[in-house]
């Protein structure tokens, strides 16, 4: 026979597992009037997509906060990712995902996207597994799918996938601000309490099809910087040491269109907004040097490089 107090504490939690399920019940029914709202303002409509990384971000941001008790935060960023993904993906708006399948790069410790992917989108959104990174990028272009997770732009990649979202048309639009292919996540968000790696680096990115509307107070961006050959990457990031703390070339491609041109992936802390305050100073640092810019991506800062935030 149980324990007295046992069974009092037993019931205790099951009346709180009540409250909370019904709790869940009342926020999927604001989520979809969130999602008939977006369906009937012109404003969503032209934007096109009902993902909101910078709201994801500044939720997780407010409940990591808050936090307290002996539950890990972890365990608290991946529910509520679940619970996020799960009304988005299934009242608001489906949607589906593709990632990089393991070891398609050729890569000895590449990330398995397979798994930050789930992470990140939950056990509801789809899932499509690639070989080949410029097949599942022309897969998002193409709207097979959604949004695509791929391993972080790396030097080892012999491929350079980023590159291929310089050749995307909707970059050509995007200083008429109008949106285009890019970075929008860059994962793991959080630490993860399964994580198969110490490196606090980004290990992969979400790329989707949206404008850079959304932003936070913590944001990094990824910009391709196009140099002449005989220029080293050392000399171009030493002209944004006053633009941007700690700018970091993450790969570098030969421009096969253009002989004697090479791309460089930069890494930047701040939002690279076409247009904005930032592309200004960096156009100015680069003048002279820069054959020419553009953006690869903008996305909320992760949890383990926010010192105000520990996990």
């Amino acid at each position: 026979m149980p324990h007295p107090r046992l069974l009092e504490l037993r019931q205790q939690i099951d009346a709180l597992d009540s409250q909370l399920q019904e709790l869940l019940i009342q926020r999927t029914a604001l989520t979809q009037q969130v999602g008939e709202l977006k369906r009937s303002t012109p404003s969503f409509i032209n934007r096109g997509q009902f993902m909101y990384p910078g709201r994801e971000a500044m939720i997780l941001r407010r409940l990591a906060e808050r936090h307290r008790g002996t539950m890990p935060v972890q365990a608290l960023m991946q529910l509520w990712r679940e619970i996020m993904m799960a009304t988005l993906s299934v009242v608001e708006q489906p949607f589906s995902c593709g990632y990089l399948r393991g070891g398609a790069l050729g890569i000895e410790d590449e990330a398995d996207c397979s798994m930050l992917a789930r992470d990140h989108f939950g056990v509801c959104v789809p899932m499509t597994a690639f070989d080949n990174p410029v097949a599942l990028i022309q897969a998002v272009q193409q709207q097979r799918v959604d949004y695509a997770v791929l391993p972080w732009p790396s030097q080892r990649d012999v491929g350079q996938w980023w590159t291929a979202l310089l050749q995307s048309p909707e970059v050509v639009t995007e200083l008429e601000g109008q949106k285009a292919l890019r970075v929008f996540f860059a994962l793991p968000f959080y630490p993860s309490l399964t994580a198969t790696t110490t490196n606090s680096s980004p290990q992969a990115a979400v790329v989707g099809a949206l404008p850079y509307d959304d932003l936070t107070d913590l944001d990094d961006s990824l910009v391709a910087i196009a140099i002449p050959q005989t220029l080293s990457p050392d000399a171009c990031l030493s002209r944004l040491q006053g633009v941007t703390p700690s700018p970091q070339c993450l790969a570098l491609a030969q421009d096969i269109q253009q002989p004697g041109q090479q791309w460089l992936c930069v890494q930047l802390a701040g939002a690279f907004v076409p247009g904005g305050q930032l592309w200004q100073e960096l156009e100015t640092a680069l003048q002279g040097v820069a054959l020419a810019i553009r953006p690869l991506g903008l996305y909320p800062r992760p949890f383990d490089t926010i010192q105000s935030h520990p996990l």
